[in-house]
């Protein structure tokens, strides 16, 4: 079962950085013609213009004839890079980091597979593979059943920048894009930058609690690098234990640092969705927010 019910996705909507040029009819703003049905104006009537956008505010307060304007509605294409690499199947609050990867990566999937939009998608794991534009509403529960059964070992090699250069390379019309990933890989972020050129760019980061910061009264614990596969034993016990944390907390700033810069430069918005808060409630945030 998905995290969202009926009420909530009829909720969601997103504002685009850029109008759509796509001919045909659909939901968002386009730059081509004026047959959409979201009124954008008032003008005094010309020739030609139809009688059903008489607006009779306007012309009994002037006198004259106006009518009211509207902007085109026009489909949108629009790409979801997501990122299913060993390091997303981490959590110790309310769920996992794969669980908002799937969760968000359907929502997406919802969004631009209706009124004339299509949605594609890039899935980073073992292989990497390629999702074709779709635009049914079949298309956001195929890509749910999909992900559910994909479980990336840990010690896999999944790389991010790759994703992300598959979504720029097969869909270059798509004029909105999603990267859902943790960014704990490297070498990510020129490609990035390439995927937010021409286009709106959203950048979903899954966020686990103890990423950031390592709890008190953990004593001795066995650390992994699930990207790696690498463990190690450490005691965080005592004074060597408050060290060790740290130090831990301060590399974890820094790399988030990173991301958030990395993020900004491509002309992104960030959105950080943590396991231990509302994450379906941000995510509808975020969505709706202009920039």
């Amino acid at each position: 079962m998905t995290p969202f019910d009926t009420a909530t996705l009829n909720r969601l909507e997103v504002q685009l950085n850029h109008r759509s040029s796509d001919f045909l009819d659909g939901g968002f703003r386009g730059l081509w013609g004026d047959d959409g049905f979201l009124p954008s104006g008032v003008r005094e009537y010309q020739p030609g213009d139809r009688m059903v956008r008489i607006h009779r505010p306007a012309t009994q307060a002037t006198g004259r004839l106006h009518v009211w304007t509207a902007e085109p509605e026009r489909a949108v294409s629009a790409v979801g890079v997501v990122d299913l690499g060993p390091s997303m199947y981490f959590g110790t609050a309310l769920c996992s980091k794969i669980d908002i990867v799937r969760g968000a990566a359907f929502a997406l999937g919802w969004l631009f597979s209706q009124s004339g939009n299509r949605f594609a998608s890039v899935q980073v794991g073992e292989p990497t593979t390629v999702q074709p534009f779709r635009g049914n509403r079949t298309v956001p529960y195929q890509l749910w059943s999909r992900l559910q059964g994909i479980r990336t070992p840990d010690g896999s090699d999944t790389q991010l920048a790759e994703g992300i250069a598959k979504a720029v390379q097969s869909y270059r019309k798509a004029e909105f894009a999603a990267v859902i990933s943790d960014f704990q890989s490297t070498g990510w972020e020129e490609e990035l930058i390439r995927l937010g050129r021409r286009r709106s760019l959203f950048c979903l980061q899954p966020q686990d609690p103890w990423e950031l910061a390592l709890p008190d009264g953990l004593g001795e614990a066995v650390v992994a690098d699930p990207r790696t596969g690498r463990q190690m034993r450490v005691d965080l016990n005592g004074r060597r234990g408050d060290n060790i944390r740290r130090r831990y907390a301060q590399m974890a700033s820094t790399r988030q640092d990173h991301i958030e810069q990395a993020v900004k430069k491509a002309g992104a918005r960030h959105v950080i969705l943590r396991t231990d808060e509302d994450w379906v409630a941000e995510l509808l945030k975020a969505l709706r927010k202009r920039r």
